[in-house]
């Protein structure tokens, strides 16, 4: 909890997910007595000196989230199909809706990293990190060209997929 600490003394606003092993100062129903609850079920812990809300929620898997930003209240509704009934029922979620509006930026470029990651291997870190950032840039280059194409009225085919413009940028000269 140190980051988030950090960013709400600096004036940042934070919600996200987290992992089950970075909640120190959080004690939370593990994943078994959620499961027995069923789908929907939650346990919330706030923390007072940064006013941090930590909630444990079972959707299809144990969701660990945290917040300075949203509440635990009001908690939203969401449809899910029940296989067991065979018909859609409401699912308590809480700031889930909010998270999925905000999130982004970090896991959209993940995502483009993972489909055109190149097949590199090697023992010596720095090469690794080496290509990383230049997937980095590279993706961070297709996402400018598809915005000055935008810009320009392009649209369909000729606006270079990801993949079509990995090729050329790595191959190149």
């Amino acid at each position: 909890m140190g980051l988030i600490e950090r960013l709400s003394k600096e004036g940042f606003l934070y919600i996200g997910t987290v992992r089950k092993n970075r909640l120190a100062k959080c004690e939370l129903a593990n994943e078994n007595q959620l499961k027995k609850q069923g789908r929907g079920s939650h346990d919330f812990c706030v923390e007072e000196t940064t006013n941090t809300v930590c909630v444990r929620w079972l959707y299809t898997k144990v969701v660990t989230l945290m917040s300075t930003y949203a509440g635990l209240k009001p908690m939203g509704k969401a449809q899910r199909w029940d296989k067991a009934t065979k018909k859609y029922t409401d699912v308590d979620c809480p700031f889930i809706k909010e998270y999925n509006a905000r999130m982004g930026g970090v896991d959209l470029l993940d995502a483009h990293i993972a489909r055109c990651k190149p097949t590199i291997r090697s023992r010596r870190w720095y090469i690794i990190l080496f290509w990383h950032f230049a997937s980095v840039g590279m993706i961070n280059s297709w996402l400018l060209y598809k915005r000055n194409c935008a810009l320009h009225y392009i649209t369909g085919a000729s606006v270079l997929t990801l993949r079509r413009f990995q090729f050329f940028w790595f191959h190149r000269g």
